[in-house]
Formats: structure tokens, sequence, C-alpha cells
């Protein structure tokens, strides 16, 4: 969701700057997620909560009564509902927290820091002048591992220290109409009067401290992947797509086949079948005798 306020208007320098470097708006836009999508998602998380609770109760007294049968679906249905339960969480905290506000002479956000075990659950809030601000990149990074790489495009502010802030990502083929970073970006180099800077090639940052060191590189810091690099990495992705896909599938067709198997072994057999036990009479009294 974006909110603005107001029309922009241009103010004479006052640092001794030029007037175009010096741009100043009374517009102030607001990103954020709005309180419909904040309510569907605190929805699904509680409607999906009380399911999740009751599973490791469920397979217990199963384990414990020795019913085995469904045990494993059991088992495997609660792994992927602790993994929806994590994702939504996770885009939940985002809606609650993540904000952007583009003011007059700073910006201001709450956004979240890509690192530790839980990297979607740890944030950070910041102001920073524009006139701290030395350049701003939209620069296209590569993540994941060989598996499954995904190309996304990411907002960099670089400040006059040297410091790489790092604001989010944008899909190229999705957008995100709750913070665009592609134009969030360049409102920032608009109102700093620095240049946009947009990376032409692929980056990939390395975090693995063996791949940095083979690279010549620190632990966080990026190079630039070549062309045949990334699509040795689009065939791999390609390939595993689909080996998950027909692994899915087979998997699938073999429940509904012993679903079948089993739902024809409970049923009775039919009357008059060679099967059905002939009626047994009762003896008239005396005749034992």
């Amino acid at each position: 969701m974006t909110v603005r306020s107001n029309s922009p208007t241009t103010e004479a320098a006052s640092l001794g700057q030029p007037v175009e470097a010096r741009r100043l708006y009374s517009e102030r836009t607001h990103y954020g997620a709005g309180e419909g999508k904040r309510l569907a998602l605190a929805l699904a998380f509680l409607a999906l909560l009380p399911f999740a609770i009751s599973l490791p109760v469920m397979i217990a007294q199963r384990i414990k009564h020795g019913l085995m049968f469904d045990l494993p679906a059991l088992i495997v249905f609660g792994l992927a509902l602790l993994i929806v339960l994590m994702l939504l969480l996770a885009q939940l905290t985002h809606a609650v927290r993540a904000r952007l506000l583009i003011g007059e002479r700073a910006f201001t956000f709450t956004l979240p820091r890509g690192r530790g075990s839980a990297p979607m659950l740890h944030y950070m809030r910041q102001t920073i002048p524009y006139s701290e601000i030395a350049e701003v990149e939209l620069r296209r990074e590569l993540f994941g591992g060989a598996l499954m790489p995904v190309v996304l495009q990411g907002a960099h502010v670089i400040t006059k220290k040297g410091v790489d802030i790092r604001l989010g990502y944008v899909s190229e083929t999705n957008a995100d109409d709750d913070f665009p970073f592609d134009s969030i970006a360049r409102q920032l180099a608009e109102r700093a009067g620095v240049r946009l800077v947009e990376e032409e090639g692929v980056w990939r940052t390395l975090h693995s401290k063996a791949q940095a060191k083979a690279a010549g590189l620190i632990a966080g810091d990026a190079k630039r992947v070549e062309p045949a690099e990334l699509e040795r990495l689009n065939r791999n992705h390609r390939r595993f797509g689909l080996a998950v896909v027909n692994i899915v599938l087979a998997v699938l067709l073999i429940g509904i086949a012993m679903d079948v198997a089993t739902q024809s072994r409970a049923l009775p057999p039919p009357a008059g079948s060679d099967a059905t036990p002939a009626p047994v009479s009762a003896a008239p009294p005396g005749a034992a005798d």
C-alpha cells in the first residue's frame, strides 16, 4: 500500500549546492502493507494454528495405540503444515512491521535484515538523510543454490561513508505493490540529487566463507555471475523442478492406488456369492435324541 500526501515543491539550495542537487519535496510517501492484507494473513495463521497444535497429540496417540497405518502420511502432512505456518508467520511479521517513509530531507525504513537463522524475523529501523547518500543502485542478484536459483532486482543505497544498505528485492516478473523497490530507488535518487546506477549484469552474494575464499573475496561480498554459469543454473533449475513435479505425481498416484486397494478389501462380499456363509438353522427341541 502506497500513501502520498501533498504535492511536490522545489526549494532553493540552502547548503551551497545546485538547486537540481538539493530538490526537496513536501510530499511524504508511505510504503507498507494495507489493513486488509494484514487481517487476511492473521486470520489464515490463526485458522491453521489449532491443527498444528493438535497434530503432535494425534501422532503420539497413534504411536501409543499401535496405529501405524496412516502414521507416515500424518507426519508428512504435519511437516507440510509446519512449513506453511512458518511462511505465513514470516509474511504476517513483514506485513505488520515493514515500513518505508520517503520524507522531505530523509527517508526512514523498518525492513528485514537477511542474516541469522530466521532472517525474515529480524528487522532494523534506520533514518538516512538525503545529504548522506552517495549513490543509489538497482542490481540484479542471484539467490538460491545450484538447484533453485532465482534472479531478483535489488535496491541498494550507498552512503558517503561507503556503507551499502540493502533495502529489498523485487521480482522482475511479479511486481510487489506494497514495496516497489525499483520505483523507490528512483525516488530516492531524485530526491538526493544523485545518479541511479542500474547494473546490467547479475551478481551473487557469497555468504559461504569457503565460496568467498575460493573467489578471493570476503563472506558477504558479491561477485558477477557469467552468462554461461547463469544458463547452467537455469538448466539445473528446470530439471530439478520437473523432477519434483514427477515425484509428487508419482506419490499421489501411489497413494490413490493404495487407497482404492484398501477400500476394495474392506468391502463386504456380495450377497449369494460363494464367500457368503450358509445360514445356520437352529435344531428343534429333541432332535438330538
